[in-house]
């Protein structure tokens, strides 16, 4: 029986996210990773950010992160698998977190992740096609040309409403330039409008 315990959950979080790191250093983890809930832990996924970020120097960090990588892609067809995605949720919150998540234009079609933590993610012209991503948090995603076609969004957290483009009804089609400063809109009366996306103009 323990004579211990931890009087702050800081110390907690961070002695977590160091166990990670070292069974990560080592292999997948993939059975630790599957019985955690990270998602929502914010101070964990910093701690692990940090942490790796101390592995940089020795090249070890590349290889973690293709571990966490590998869990993520794991999943890919496993979608009645909680061990398969949970694990996968845990590994792309984690890789997330680590500076340099290698997401914008990766080939993520198919992967289930629910619950996973994606907030800020850049994932600019990446490829969601077919993704479970039930409950995942998206909010401040870039998500400019992903591809999101088929992908389960049931319950995914997105950013709060910045603005209402007033002017045009019947709207089911939506594009954003490469640039990400203009919108196309198109409705089922056949018409099509043209907005600037920061001022919310009409521009034809």
């Amino acid at each position: 029986e323990s004579q211990f315990s931890l009087r702050h959950k800081s110390i907690q979080e961070y002695l977590v996210a160091s166990f990670l790191l070292r069974r990560l250093d080592q292999d997948a983890a993939t059975e630790e990773l599957s019985r955690m809930p990270l998602c929502t832990d914010l101070p964990v996924l910093w701690f692990f950010r940090d942490l790796l970020a101390g592995l940089e120097e020795g090249g070890q960090a590349s290889d973690v992160r293709g571990r966490l990588l590998h869990n993520v892609l794991a999943s890919r067809g496993r979608a009645d698998s909680p061990t398969h995605t949970r694990c996968a949720a845990n590994s792309i919150s984690l890789l997330h977190a680590a500076a340099g998540a290698p997401f914008r234009g990766a080939d993520l079609s198919g992967i289930n992740i629910p619950k996973a933590n994606l907030q800020g993610a850049d994932l600019t012209g990446a490829s969601l096609r077919g993704a479970g991503l039930q409950g995942v948090d998206l909010r401040g995603s870039v998500l400019v040309n992903a591809n999101l076609a088929a992908a389960n969004l049931t319950d995914a957290v997105l950013s709060d409403l910045l603005k209402t483009f007033k002017g045009h009804s019947s709207v089911n089609a939506v594009a954003v330039s490469q640039d990400g400063e203009t919108i196309v809109s198109g409705s089922r009366d056949r018409t099509v409008r043209v907005w600037n996306r920061s001022t919310g103009a009409l521009l034809k």
